[in-house]
């Protein structure tokens, strides 16, 4: 019995430390500036979604590596601009914030397609909104097509802009917004992209355009 009550008393004790010290090494990890310690982060990260923790620290984390470089923290030297540009873990970011699909999540994700300058990243951004298909007030369509505008000549932008719209449609019934309705008119009529992504965004706007009869 003794031997039980110690087991228990040394395991509650070192449970805060451990997670403390858990927390301070992706601390650390997260604000490091090379990019092999992000990796690190990124994995540790991935983990954690894995083990179903999707709590403040995690959603923290990732928005310290998705806005550095642009939002924030930028660092930059004379010979070489901006130097910290780690778009790579800023595209890894964002498809674990679609992972973690919480509030949280979905009001970064937004914000990324606010502030992002890399196709590869806002392709990721807006898979993860439609992966979420949170509707909220518009906000996440909103978001999508000023991406998709703001990228008009990158085909895969536009293609994920058009599955996003339609997941969310399909989760919320919503086939009337504005702004996502004449980001799909524009696409179908445009010759910037090519003949497939053409047809998808006809494809869409004409089931769009059914559901409202």
């Amino acid at each position: 019995m003794k031997n039980i009550v110690f087991y228990l008393s040394f395991t509650l004790f070192f449970i805060p430390y451990t997670f403390g010290q858990t927390t301070g090494e992706l601390y650390n990890l997260v604000r490091s500036e090379t990019i092999e310690e992000k990796e690190a982060a990124l994995a540790f990260i991935e983990d954690a979604i894995n083990r179903g923790d999707t709590g403040t620290e995690i959603v923290q984390a990732l928005e310290y590596l998705s806005m550095e470089g642009i939002g924030r923290n930028i660092i930059r030297d004379s010979t070489n601009g901006r130097i910290n540009n780690f778009y790579g873990i800023r595209q890894q970011s964002a498809q674990y914030l679609g992972l973690i699909g919480t509030e949280e999540a979905y009001n970064l994700l937004i914000k990324i397609l606010k502030s992002e300058d890399e196709p590869m990243v806002i392709q990721e951004a807006i898979k993860s909104l439609g992966d979420i298909g949170f509707y909220g007030n518009g906000e996440s369509m909103d978001a999508i097509a000023y991406a998709v505008s703001y990228f008009r000549y990158s085909d895969l932008v536009a293609f994920r802009g058009i599955e996003a719209f339609g997941n969310i449609a399909r989760k919320n019934n919503v086939y009337s917004h504005p702004e996502a309705l004449n980001t799909l008119s524009r696409i179908a009529q445009s010759y910037n992209y090519i003949w497939a992504i053409i047809n998808r965004a006809k494809e869409e706007l004409d089931f769009w355009l059914s559901q409202q009869k």
